[in-house]
């Protein structure tokens, strides 16, 4: 039969009454119908199908970017609120005074210890440091925290200093004055909550009200006292459109934080009011 198939498709072409009458077109090769559809392409059905779900992959990768975003935004705003309740407990267990500076401006906060100089130890103090404007005041607090000494140098300044009379040493803790010159220091047990902790990207910090004064430029800080008393504060801060308030009590240093954008005070009852 190959022999045959191959005879018919030589020319010339001799009829034989065995073929049927569409024999001559035997020869003519037909495609498959796969190699036709492969061909052809894609349909306008099938490419409509591809957009959509491409389209349908691109939303959904970008929820789950938004909800990273989110979490890591609000894992930030509860490790502010527990360093605030950390450095309320560690200056009452320490009889150590502390204080976190916020930098409204670059969005950021910091952590230093507060040391008040020895009785006798000469001490350079600014006596215009309240007739001096928010700018200049900004500068020189920066050039203090700039001429600190090395953390090798400040831990060799507190052996010293444990090293006097225990007696002494009560007497300085117990008695000392609140009112007096305080130094900035770097915070030895912890010294990594001296580096600059910058808030993420679509976390902002709006402002901090504190002392009577509600900040939302510049510089600010918040003090956390010897004898385990801290500042009252109320921090607010934005994520988008979604607002959110610290509030932190200054006897126990607990630190709530509230939905929304809300303002409090601190009563002379020690309670705390909504304004």
């Amino acid at each position: 039969m190959a022999l045959l198939s191959a005879r018919l498709c030589e020319p010339p072409f001799r009829a034989s009454p065995l073929l049927p009458r569409f024999a001559p077109n035997a020869c003519t090769r037909t495609s498959s119908p796969s190699r036709d559809t492969a061909e052809s392409g894609l349909t306008l059905i099938e490419l409509v199908l591809v957009v959509v779900l491409i389209g349908l992959l691109g939303t959904f990768a970008v929820t789950r970017l938004d909800s990273a975003l989110g979490w890591k935004q609000e894992g930030e705003i509860r490790k502010l609120a527990n360093v605030l309740q950390f450095l309320h407990r560690q200056s009452r267990a320490r009889g150590v005074g502390y204080r976190i500076l916020f930098d409204i401006r670059q969005n950021s906060y910091r952590v230093f210890r507060e040391r008040q100089p020895d009785i006798g130890e000469a001490v350079q103090v600014d006596y215009l440091k309240n007739l001096r404007v928010q700018s200049e005041k900004e500068r020189r607090a920066e050039a203090e925290i700039e001429s600190m000494p090395t953390l090798e140098e400040q831990f060799m300044e507190e052996d010293s200093r444990a090293a006097q009379a225990v007696e002494n040493r009560f007497f300085d803790v117990k008695y000392s004055d609140p009112h007096r010159a305080i130094e900035l220091r770097t915070p030895l047990e912890f010294p990594s909550l001296s580096n600059s902790k910058q808030m993420p990207a679509g976390l902002e910090l709006v402002d901090v009200a504190v002392r009577g004064q509600t900040i939302s430029d510049g510089e600010t800080f918040v003090r956390f006292l010897p004898r385990g008393v801290s500042e009252f504060v109320v921090i607010h801060l934005r994520v988008d459109e979604q607002w959110f308030t610290l509030v932190q009590n200054p006897s126990s240093g607990d630190v709530t934080t509230f939905g929304g954008k809300r303002s409090f005070s601190w009563s002379r009852e020690d309670e705390l009011d909504e304004e």
